[in-house]
């Protein structure tokens, strides 16, 4: 739950294929009630739904594309792309300067390398 003036923001997140997976989607007003019984009688004003990009391992992709000319990534955060985007800038920036980044986040690692 996120304070915002005069109301609350509430969020979730599931990850991955969960037995309650339908019913999370489908009646998720209900799951924050039961968690925060107070928010029975507060009038819902919007809801959004999304998808949480991610790797294979759980890592995130950053840098060029050794098969690309040109591209660099930067994904596959899961649910902290925004936290972490200083430190992503940061390797993005470096790459861009040629200096190697981590290979646990290189793209290579789902290639099996340069092609």
């Amino acid at each position: 739950m996120t304070p915002h003036a005069m109301s609350y923001a509430v969020a979730g997140l599931a990850h991955g294929l969960l037995p309650y997976r339908d019913f999370l989607l489908l009646h998720p007003p209900g799951i924050a009630i039961a968690l925060f019984p107070f928010l029975a009688g507060v009038q819902a004003i919007r809801a959004y739904r999304g998808f949480r990009p991610y790797s294979p391992d759980h890592l995130p992709v950053i840098g060029r594309d050794p098969r690309v000319d040109g591209l660099v990534h930067a994904c596959g955060h899961e649910g902290a792309g925004v936290g972490l985007a200083p430190a992503t800038a940061e390797l993005v920036t470096r790459d861009l300067k040629g200096e190697p980044g981590p290979a646990a986040f290189a793209v290579e690692r789902f290639t099996g390398g340069p092609t």
